[in-house]
């Protein structure tokens, strides 16, 4: 092979390339969910790499060619709040494929990757995180070899409908309702009680602040709040008193192309003072169903170590989760 890695020249034919690759990809994220067409998740993809030069001057788009034909591409962007909070210049590898046989594979991505790595480094990025599916193994290979390590595993559930549920005798008295501007004071009180019980990928990197990694969860609720992460959020309340909540990203673009309607879950917590009572299951149903109000369907990531989620997750009919992914790191 004779492999030459570029910056993405947006054009026609380049784009009708970039198509081609991803149409053939093995690791199509919603291979296994039937309700998204692929063709249209695809023109969404499409656009959603196309933009990403646009959104800040450090992203960038890296393809991969043999000799003429388009072979791999590489995807990087700049995670702006999560640098200014850790103070660590930070960045998120999104897409990374590759066409081909699997010796094929590991010389494509490797070309990309090692291209993208000298890119980071004359741009100062300190940190390079991504995620890859766990059956991808000529990405871990490729990642490992160039010294990534894999930090977590999560599960990535959708949920498009959630069954009624026998509550048990409990009798949850809980008001649903849209987050108010006044309520930040209490979903923030909750994000503290709960912070100490939750970890997140940041918790594992030794290098790190563990003040910061510690505090990461209260911080990223303060900026659900503001909008930032999320903009939508459903709270639960019970006299006046917040029991628990639920922070996501509507996509209105993800809606007009693929022609269905999604969200990603940000966060979730139920108070300390509302847990040991028996009524998690049906408030997760209570708060789920809120939010299939106004979406299609829903999907989030759990980390596998937050053994009290899968177990929840694992009281709802179905497989807990449809995808699992790891969570690679590498410091520069």
């Amino acid at each position: 092979m004779r492999i030459t890695v570029n910056k993405f020249n947006r054009n026609r034919d380049n784009t009708l390339e970039l198509r081609t690759l991803l149409s053939k990809d093995l690791f199509y994220f919603y291979r296994d969910y039937s309700l998204i067409d692929r063709k249209k998740y695809i023109d969404y993809l499409l656009q959603d790499i196309e933009k990403i030069e646009k959104n800040n001057f450090l992203n960038v788009i890296f393809v991969a060619r043999d000799k003429y034909e388009l072979v791999g591409v590489i995807t990087l962007e700049f995670k702006e709040w999560d640098s200014l909070y850790f103070d660590v210049s930070m960045a998120n590898i999104g897409c990374f494929k590759a066409i081909g046989s699997e010796s094929d594979m590991i010389i494509i991505k490797r070309s990309l990757l090692k291209s993208l790595i000298k890119y980071c480094l004359g741009k100062e990025l300190k940190r390079l995180s991504l995620r890859i599916d766990l059956m991808d193994f000529t990405s871990k290979f490729v990642l490992e070899e160039l010294g990534f390590n894999i930090l977590t595993v999560e599960g990535v559930k959708i949920f498009d409908k959630v069954e009624k549920i026998d509550n048990n005798g409990n009798n949850l008295k809980l008001k649903f309702r849209d987050f108010k501007k006044g309520d930040a004071i209490q979903l923030k009180k909750i994000a503290k009680d709960v912070s100490g019980l939750l970890k997140s990928h940041y918790s594992f990197d030794k290098l790190l602040q563990i003040k910061k990694t510690n505090d990461y969860y209260v911080e990223n609720v303060i900026n659900c709040c503001k909008g930032k992460n999320a903009n939508k959020i459903i709270v639960a309340e019970e006299g006046g008193i917040m029991a628990g909540f639920l922070a996501y990203k509507t996509l209105p673009n993800f809606a007009k192309v693929v022609d269905i309607s999604m969200a990603h879950a940000i966060l979730f917590a139920l108070s300390k003072s509302f847990r040991g009572k028996g009524i998690s299951h049906e408030f997760f149903y209570e708060i789920n169903r809120n939010a299939l109000n106004s979406v299609n369907y829903l999907i989030g990531r759990v980390y596998l170590h937050n053994a009290g989620m899968v177990k929840l997750l694992s009281k709802f009919s179905g497989n807990p989760f449809f995808r699992y992914l790891y969570f690679f790191n590498k410091w520069l």
